[in-house]
């Protein structure tokens, strides 16, 4: 019979910005990482037409997750990172009081903060979304995050949670479809959370060119078959679609708690995720030539060593276990730019000085089995040369791993772009 999985221990604060260093060093010492999700909320500050404020979608967000707060169990690790309220608006920018930025800032703000995460040790966060605008930044951040550090990241959308029935019945199927900003929906939401910020005699049922479109053309109208490039103008020139004037704050208040119990139930579902439930070891290698057939196209044994093989070459080896994966560079280096998963750490180098290691042999001996092949890997593929060198020297098997792990610069002088490692999608996470 499966246990229970174990709860850490209770947290002073779910919010990621009250806790201090010993609270997560006390939640790591009990082995609570495991489990604990982080939830980055992200939203957006952007025009909601002539009733409502710039304001509407970090508000709905927070309504939803303080309705979920108010159901987790206390022993479930839920972390709340600082939200994160100006998103990708560029549709709304012709309305002033529109904050955006650009895609690919947000992409790396997103994509930092998950790094910081896994830096602290938890292994699972979710992206929570207010803003419909952003959910393609969300799939872009989380495979990053995912190639990057290694965290399991689920991204979801307040709005994409399933809704009782008769929760979603209060709204009209017309509302659901072409009521997308600033409708009943959003504003019912806002008249519970915020009243004082609704203007209701500036409400009125905005009428949506998208809904002349649909009853004139199948596929254009259908909402699937293709997807319009659009500015809120677009839709209606005074910024909102919908029936605003239906809405009352008793189905703002039903559709947010019933988000919120949507939204907590996510969370634990993600807390009781396995740890084994991503998989670093992919098995294409399997159908390829057999990997313990040296390759020939890169050999250099004039040069005193092995030869040369490609990080995907490497990589079959180390998979099959056919080779162990030794990382030359200094402990400053991984720990700046990132490391192999189970990869050897043996510096030909350290830091700082860059002075020769003088207990190189000696490692490298420990960390290769007698008779067991080495791939050897630094920075570009050149400091592993030597490396493999003075290997073969001590009777090792030794290959040097072509454009190492960042790869070489590219015209802007920059790594991690043209070739290497991790630009080649091979496991890699952030230390």
């Amino acid at each position: 019979m499966p246990t229970e999985p174990l709860s850490p221990p209770a947290l002073p604060s779910r919010f990621w910005s009250e806790l201090g260093t010993r609270d997560f060093a006390q939640l790591a010492a009990a082995s609570g990482l495991e489990r604990t999700v982080a939830v980055l909320p992200v939203a957006a500050t952007e025009q909601h037409g002539p009733h409502l404020p710039v304001s509407v979608d970090a508000t709905l967000l927070q309504g939803v997750m303080d309705a979920a707060l108010a159901r987790l169990p206390p022993e479930l690790p839920v972390l709340f990172l600082p939200p994160q309220n100006v998103g990708l608006s560029p549709e709304h920018i012709r309305f002033p009081g529109t904050l955006t930025l650009a895609p690919a800032t947000l992409i790396a703000l997103w994509t930092e903060l998950g790094e910081g995460v896994a830096r602290a040790g938890i292994k699972k966060l979710l992206l929570f979304n207010g803003h419909g605008g952003q959910v393609s930044v969300m799939d872009i951040v989380a495979r990053e995050l995912r190639t990057r550090s290694g965290l399991l990241v689920y991204s979801a959308s307040w709005f994409s949670l399933p809704l009782p029935q008769e929760v979603s019945a209060r709204f009209s199927a017309e509302e659901h479809r072409f009521g997308i900003h600033a409708g009943d929906i959003e504003t019912s939401m806002m008249l519970h959370l915020a009243p004082h910020t609704v203007h209701m005699e500036h409400a009125r049922h905005f009428h949506s060119t998208s809904q002349d479109r649909a009853a004139r053309y199948p596929l254009l109208g259908n909402g699937k078959t293709a997807k319009l490039g659009w500015q809120m103008q677009d839709y209606n020139p005074v910024g909102a679609v919908g029936n605003a004037a239906a809405a009352t704050a008793e189905k703002g208040r039903a559709l947010v708690e019933a988000a919120g119990a949507g939204l907590a139930q996510l969370l634990q579902e993600i807390a009781d995720l396995p740890g084994d439930t991503l998989c670093d070891t992919p098995q294409v290698h399997q159908q390829a030539a057999p990997t313990s057939a040296p390759p020939t196209t890169f050999t250099r044994p004039d040069q005193g060593y092995a030869g040369d093989v490609t990080p995907e070459q490497a990589w079959g080896w180390v998979s099959a276990g056919e080779a162990v994966l030794v990382d030359v560079r200094s402990d400053a280096e991984r720990a700046w730019v990132g490391e192999v998963p189970g990869a050897a750490a043996v510096a030909w180098k350290q830091w700082p000085g860059m002075l020769p290691n003088p207990d190189f042999d000696a490692q490298l001996r420990a960390a290769v089995p007698a008779g067991q092949r080495a791939v050897l890997l630094c920075r570009s593929g050149v400091r592993s040369i030597a490396a493999a060198q003075r290997a073969t020297q001590l009777g090792i098997e030794a290959w040097n791993v072509l454009e190492g792990f960042e790869g070489d610069p590219d015209a802007s002088a920059q790594r991690n772009h043209s070739g290497g490692w991790r630009a080649r999608g091979l496991p890699w996470r952030q230390t």
